[in-house]
């Protein structure tokens, strides 16, 4: 009965975001959901060539020399053996636009087309197609 009572890595997720601020090259947007996708797996990326920027114009100008934000992510994920997904569920992650003259921002899925995007102190959810999604692979126990 008490192992109802914990918290989903999603759950604690949720909390984690809206406890830290958002950093350019710390706890971005990016860095978060790739946080998180690490922890899932017990995988690391090795190619932490990610914190090279400050502010978001850097951050932009880093993602257009690895070819924007999709063709690198889907390179970060495969790397930690997360497949591509066409149908996201909780715990997934993905590219979604949060609006009109904004760019694509890595997302947490909550499930049933809900997302959860990292805000500062703050966690902005809300229903969204995703532009691109992985899911995580089978963990043996």
């Amino acid at each position: 009965m008490a192992g109802l009572l914990m918290p989903d890595p999603v759950s604690i997720e949720l909390r984690s975001w809206a406890a830290q601020p958002f950093v350019w090259g710390r706890t971005d947007c990016g860095l978060s959901v790739l946080a998180y996708a690490e922890r899932v797996t017990g995988n690391a990326y090795q190619q932490h060539d990610l914190h090279h920027y400050t502010n978001e114009a850097d951050a932009a100008a880093f993602l257009r020399s690895r070819g924007g934000y999709l063709t690198y992510c889907s390179h970060v994920m495969s790397e930690l053996g997360w497949a591509k997904t066409k149908a996201p569920g909780r715990g997934d992650v993905g590219l979604i636009k949060l609006g009109i003259g904004i760019g694509l921002t890595a997302s947490l899925c909550l499930g049933d087309g809900v997302w959860a995007a990292r805000g500062d102190r703050e966690t902005i959810i809300l229903r969204r197609s995703a532009k691109a999604a992985w899911r995580a692979p089978c963990l043996k126990q």
